[in-house]
Formats: C-alpha cells, sequence, structure tokens
C-alpha cells in the first residue's frame, strides 16, 4: 500500500512542482507574491474545458492554445495591474494580486457558473497495471508532462538568450539593467511563462479533481507551502519541495484520517518556518544596517 501511495503522491507533487516553480519565477523576477497565481491555474484548466466542449478539440490538442491564451491573460494582469505599481512598497502590490485574485474568481463564477464541472480526459479511465500495483492514465499524463516542463525549463534557462536573461534580472535587477537587458520585457515574458505553466497543472490534475471557482485556491496554498519547504526563491527547492509535499500529503491521508490530509501543507509550513526557515535548499539573507 505503500509504494501505491507514494506514485499517487508523485503525481500530486508534480502538480505542486509545477505551481510552487511559476511561483518563485515571478518572486525571483519581480520580488513580489502573486496572490492571484492560483486563479491563473484555474483560468487555464477553464479555458481548456471551453475549448473541448465548444470547439470540439480532443483533451491534448485542446492543452496549447489553452496554454498559450492563459500566458497572454498573464500579461494583461502584468501590465495593467503590476506595472503600474512598479516601485511601490510590498503591501500595495499584495493587496492588489489578491484582488485580481477576487475578481478572477468571481468573473469564473459569472461565466461558467459555481457548481464543480468535470474536464473531459481520455485518460481518466485507463490504468497501467503492473502486480498489485497501478497507476490512472491521467497520473500518468500529470507526471510525464511535469517532467517534460523541468526539462524544458532547464534548456530555456541554460540555453536560450532569454532564460539567462531572466536569470540575471532575478540575480541583480540593476546589474542586468546595466548589462543592457530590458527588466521590463524580462518580467513580462516571466509572467506569461509562470501563467502557461500554471495552466499546465491546471489542465492536467483538473480531470481528477473536478473543476471549481476554488481550485487554484487550494492548489496555491500547497504550491506555497511546498516552495517554502524547499526554500522560497530556489528553482530547486520549489521542485523539490512540491514533490516531497505530494507524496507526504497522499502517504499521511493513506493512513490517517481524510480530514488530515488537507491539513498536511499548512502543518508542513508551520514546522518549516519554526524548525528551519530557509527551506531545505533556501539561504539565510544577511542585511546590513
Amino acid at each position: 500500500m505503500l509504494i501505491q501511495l507514494i506514485i499517487s503522491g508523485l503525481a500530486l507533487g508534480s502538480v505542486y512542482a509545477l505551481i510552487a516553480l511559476a511561483l518563485v519565477l515571478i518572486y525571483k523576477g519581480s520580488r513580489l507574491l502573486n496572490l492571484a497565481h492560483g486563479e491563473l491555474v484555474t483560468i487555464g484548466a477553464y479555458f481548456s474545458l471551453a475549448i473541448i466542449v465548444q470547439i470540439k478539440l480532443p483533451y491534448l490538442v485542446a492543452l496549447f492554445p489553452a496554454v498559450v491564451v492563459a500566458g497572454i491573460f498573464a500579461l494583461i494582469v502584468e501590465r495593467i495591474v503590476i506595472r503600474p505599481l512598479a516601485g511601490s512598497e510590498e503591501w500595495p502590490i499584495l493587496i492588489a494580486t489578491w484582488g485580481v485574485s477576487i475578481t478572477i474568481r468571481g468573473l469564473i463564477g459569472l461565466i461558467w457558473g459555481h457548481a464543480p464541472r468535470p474536464l473531459p480526459s481520455p485518460f481518466t479511465s485507463q490504468h497501467l497495471r503492473w502486480g498489485v500495483y497501478s497507476i490512472s492514465g491521467q497520473e500518468l499524463v500529470i507526471i510525464i508532462t511535469s517532467l517534460l516542463m523541468l526539462l524544458i525549463f532547464y534548456l530555456f534557462f541554460t540555453r536560450s538568450k532569454s532564460g539567462l536573461g531572466m536569470q540575471a534580472v532575478a540575480d541583480n535587477h540593476l546589474g542586468a539593467s546595466l548589462c543592457g537587458i530590458s527588466v521590463r520585457r524580462i518580467n513580462a515574458l516571466t509572467w506569461i511563462v509562470s501563467g502557461m505553466v500554471a495552466a499546465v497543472a491546471g489542465i492536467t490534475v483538473s480531470p481528477i479533481f473536478f473543476l471549481h471557482v476554488d481550485m487554484g485556491f487550494g492548489l496555491f496554498l500547497g504550491a506555497f507551502s511546498a516552495a517554502v519547504l524547499g526554500g522560497f526563491g530556489s528553482i530547486i527547492g520549489a521542485i523539490t519541495g512540491g514533490y516531497l509535499l505530494g507524496v507526504i500529503q497522499t502517504v499521511t491521508g493513506g493512513y490517517m484520517p481524510a480530514a488530515i490530509k488537507s491539513s498536511v501543507p499548512f502543518v508542513i509550513l508551520i514546522l518549516v518556518l519554526v524548525l528551519r526557515p530557509t527551506g531545505i535548499f533556501g539561504k539565510a539573507v544577511i542585511e546590513r544596517k
């Protein structure tokens, strides 16, 4: 039973890892915590639902246009809400992203309603079995997709000019600007990429967890805990924390009452903040006054 739970935990951890990765990308590039990030997960999934139901495209084909639309939507949020507040204190920007979160949830409820809706996928009814163990086709899609996304990110950050520019801006805004890198353009690109990654997470997990207005917010809380566990601001930490949290939460839910499973991310968050605030891969920041 333990191995079966670990397999399912890897699927949930893959979703946490993708969302935490996108969350950390925005934080490293813009130095802000995007409280509307969960809604980027939700909006991507609802875009794919609209494409599948109305345009009648297959699940895998609908993935690509939905991800692109989610990236454009994230760019609109950056241009309309975040960019005008550039240079402001942290709290106004934080409150602004919270306002975006509430607004998006309201719009989703207005357009698609508040009732949970399934996202059609041909993989939910298929299972891969070996001996007494099995994994659903959708869980396999989640794991494979997340690994492909991580590989793409690795190549993007190490081989492309834009990826190297994003790393430079994340490390030192002023230094990158002095080297001729457009910080505003890189920040916009960061939001586009983060929105697309969040959409991939939402689209792949929605066939398992029914689509509803607050789905992304719940996943955001788990991904935030994963990012803190791994070391907030660390890309490797976000990925590692996502997989660890997914396995811990699933294994805990398998041996303890189901009500405890949903509280595991918050328990992990508290323990990390008390015992190791910098997380697994985080580094302490020393400020001279």
